[in-house]
């Protein structure tokens, strides 16, 4: 219903009802009355989903359609998010073909040796300043493709944002809308739906590498080499630094890193049976997400929580317990960033994706560093990569820590 719609209808009523009231009509008048009300409330509610409807445009998909979710919040430029089955490299691809034919292993030989022999094209795409060497888009895509089928949160399918600035506004859900079934002609509750923005804000993330001499002399297989590290290093970093934070040395932690999910005191928590560990506490944490009206789809453990759920045995350790259901339908990804505690018990993770997003820009910083112990002990070159990424919790209530796994 368009506003003008809405005003001439209105009006139509008002005269009718004006005209009832002069001739002393009272009957009529109640009704026109009850019409305008009416009208207005529906016109009212049509106006807040409007409303909402433009909060929450404004973000594309990789093949350009448009999303509608809790993740997009009042941005007037169309964004890209990245579902899990996105390519990153595709994405870029579509918008420099070129790039499609790239080597990094050939970049990074140029940069360590000087012989840019055929890596012309290599050579004409990077750009050079005091920082290091910034390699061409779709090499950087191809980069952190690679640490996101490492990363525990990316993997599980937390929505990935390019950020082409250094801020991006997403949305969040602070009240949930509340629907009830009313009377005809009867006055309904109101709900509102409200939105809040968490705004991702570029970090910068540190990560090192090595390669042998004889890999970047070799060259045949540098690319997938650096590939390895420098994705597992991303990897790495994104996930500590979301699951723990950085801590600043005086009991708190660096606000210029993503603050961790376990420091957040919204999250859902569940303590598992001890001393001896079942299945209960797993489904304790699915329930608690489902009750809060969230869709846990992931269970991030570590290595040594995944072996001691994995040797659980009936009561006369005849065979191997089967996991409930309920388990057995989560996407279970085994990361060593969830740090193993033997004395107090490991933490493991139930969560919904979409309570998550993690923005990050899409160019990378090489540097190669000169005179370290291993390069001068090993034989091994140093290079430096930074990015610039966030990541932030958009519904705490849809992520349960399980706490205290450890053996018997």
């Amino acid at each position: 219903m368009k506003f003008a719609d809405f005003e001439k209808e209105r009006e139509r009523l008002i005269n009718k009802a004006e005209k009832a009231v002069n001739e002393g009509d009272e009957e009529s008048f109640n009704k026109l009355e009850a019409q305008i009300k009416e009208l207005e409330a529906e016109y009212n509610e049509h106006a807040k989903k409007m409303a909402n409807k433009r909060a929450m445009n404004g973000f594309k998909d990789s093949k350009g359609k448009e999303i509608f979710g809790s993740l997009n919040f009042g941005e007037t430029e169309a964004k890209t998010i990245l579902t899990k089955n996105d390519s990153w490299e595709n994405y870029v691809n579509a918008k420099d073909p070129v790039g499609e034919k790239l080597n990094l292993g050939k970049i990074l030989k140029g940069m360590a040796t000087g012989d840019w022999t055929n890596a012309q094209a290599e050579f004409q795409n990077i750009s050079t300043s005091t920082t290091g060497t910034l390699i061409p888009e779709v090499l950087s895509a191809r980069v952190l493709d690679k640490a996101r089928e490492k990363s525990l949160f990316a993997s599980a399918g937390v929505p990935i944002i390019p950020m082409d600035s250094g801020n991006v506004t997403v949305g969040k859900v602070l009240t949930d809308p509340v629907l009830e079934f009313k009377e005809e002609g009867a006055a309904a509750t109101e709900s509102t739906m409200e939105l809040g923005g968490v705004k991702l804000e570029s970090k910068t993330a540190y990560g090192f590498g090595y390669i042998t001499i004889e890999a970047i002399e070799s060259a045949k297989n540098l690319q997938e080499v650096a590939m390895q590290a420098f994705s597992g290093a991303l990897a790495q970093v994104i996930d500590k630094s979301f699951l723990y934070g950085q801590p600043d040395g005086s009991g708190g932690y660096d606000s210029f890193a993503p603050a961790g999910i376990f420091n957040n005191s919204d999250i859902q928590t569940v303590a598992a049976a001890n001393p001896v560990i079942d299945y209960d506490g797993v489904i304790k944490a699915v329930s608690k997400v489902k009750q809060n009206n969230g869709l846990p789809t992931t269970w991030g453990i570590n290595s040594k929580t995944e072996e001691i759920y994995s040797l659980l045995k009936n009561a006369n350790g005849d065979y191997y317990l089967e996991a409930p259901r309920m388990i057995r339908n989560l996407n279970q990804i085994v990361s060593n960033q969830l740090v193993h505690d033997p004395t107090n018990g490991s933490k493991a993770l139930v969560f919904d994706p979409r309570a998550m997003a993690i923005g990050m820009q899409n160019r990378l910083s090489i540097k190669l560093i000169e005179g370290t112990d291993e390069g001068i002990n090993k034989g091994k070159i140093a290079l430096r990569i930074y990015a610039m990424l966030d990541a932030k919790l958009l519904r705490p209530e849809h992520v349960c820590e399980l706490t205290g796994i450890k053996e018997a």
